[in-house]
């Protein structure tokens, strides 16, 4: 297996696809590629000290996958198809299915560097909808050129566990769902990213009888013709190739102390935020520019996320009792403005923030924002509605969410 094997197994052509198959060492070459894939998503999403985990998270994950998809195709082949020993033969499929990882170097481009954070998070997603598309079509003619099926019914037998393990990892995700089909504010991009994943649950769930169907169809009408398995030539993997693969990760190695600084940052004031130290963590926030923190860093607690800790309003009353950047006042602001649910009405939470916003510079706007403006909210006038209410009116324009 040379370089210019990897690049044309990702053109899908069938001598690569044999020639990585015949080769027991190709599968140590994709998991250094699947490594350089983790650098590529995470060199400058994460600060990886802290989350080394998130590097052998692809290597796990593809594990399963690959298992899944080869299960399929081995027991739709049965004794059709001369194979060899079971796991030998998953070692040759699992080459082939890490040898797609160069497609993920594609989530590497830094798109929240130089597009707004809406126009990154599209970007991203057809990033991503791209990458999975290329690696359905490539481990479909993989699995047609080694099992003897058709492209067609090799891509319902694809599809099948495809489907669902992109409607278990997207129910898995950390998106607001319900609070999207319940008409909660998030921020565009929250929102955006939250609406797609909903979008792959129910074209996942609707489409599965279809994949199901097709590969049940394509069990029992199989014609297989040109299976490779009896014919694969043990190969041996070049010294570039070698070289390649080692480079891909290296390279990551470099670039990571030019990447990594922000990420730190990031983390540190989130660890400060979790642990209840929100006067420490403000002032670590305060002493550095936004431009020093990730492009699409939001301290903690992210609600979207299902965060807790710590409380907002925690944050917001420490605000009020020592200086703050502008930047990390309007962050908060802005996650005050986005918490549109019934607790910022209960009598506990309204009267912490008849007591608070008062004192903030901002209060008139949030209290606009929150809906206190409204004379007929469906709620008691007390004394604390009425000190927000008054503050809402006072309120000239300012940027309220809608």
């Amino acid at each position: 297996m040379k370089v210019s094997t990897l690049f044309s197994y990702l053109a899908g052509r069938r001598e690569a696809i044999l020639e990585i198959a015949g080769d027991p060492k190709a599968v140590r070459i994709g998991m250094l590629l699947v490594l350089s894939a983790a650098f590529a998503r995470e060199y400058d999403a994460e600060y990886l000290p802290a989350k080394p985990w998130l590097l052998a998270l692809p290597w796990a994950m593809s594990l399963v996958a690959s298992f899944l998809v080869f299960a399929v195709f081995r027991l739709a082949a049965r004794k059709r198809v001369p194979r060899p020993p079971y796991w030998r033969s998953y070692r040759s499929f699992l080459a082939l299915f890490w040898m797609t990882a160069p497609l993920a170097w594609l989530y590497a481009v830094p798109y929240e560097r130089f597009l707004t954070p809406y126009g990154a998070t599209v970007a991203n997603l057809w990033s991503l909808a791209v990458v999975a598309a290329w690696r359905v079509l490539l481990i479909t003619q993989a699995a047609s050129v080694l099992f003897g099926f058709g492209r067609i019914r090799s891509f319902f037998l694809v599809m099948l566990p495809a489907d669902v393990m992109a409607v278990a990892a997207a129910v898995l995700s950390p998106k607001p769902i319900i609070d999207i089909m319940g008409g909660l504010s998030h921020s565009p991009e929250d929102a955006l990213l939250s609406s797609v994943t909903l979008s792959v649950i129910l074209l996942g769930v609707y489409s599965f009888p279809v994949w199901l169907a097709g590969a049940v169809l394509a069990v029992v009408f199989a014609q297989v013709r040109g299976a490779a398995w009896a014919t694969l030539a043990a190969g041996r993997t070049s010294r570039s190739a070698w070289a390649l693969a080692w480079a891909t990760v290296l390279i990551w190695i470099l670039v990571l102390p030019f990447t990594q600084s922000e990420q730190r940052r990031a983390a540190k004031a989130n660890g400060l935020l979790e642990e209840g130290r929100i006067p420490e963590a403000l002032d670590f926030l305060s002493a550095y520019p936004r431009e020093r923190f990730p492009p699409l860093f939001d301290p903690r607690p992210r609600l979207w996320e299902g965060e807790t800790t710590p409380d907002l309003l925690d944050v917001m009353e420490a605000l009020v009792e020592r200086p703050t950047a502008p930047w990390v006042s309007e962050a908060y602001v802005r996650k005050v403005l986005l918490q549109r649910d019934e607790r910022l009405w209960l009598g506990e939470y309204r009267g912490r923030l008849a007591r608070l916003l008062p004192k903030l510079p901002d209060g008139p706007r949030i209290a606009a924002g929150l809906g206190y403006a409204d004379p007929d909210v469906g709620v008691e006038h007390d004394e604390d509605f009425m000190v927000l209410h008054e503050l809402a009116k006072s309120a000239e324009g300012g940027d309220v969410p809608n």
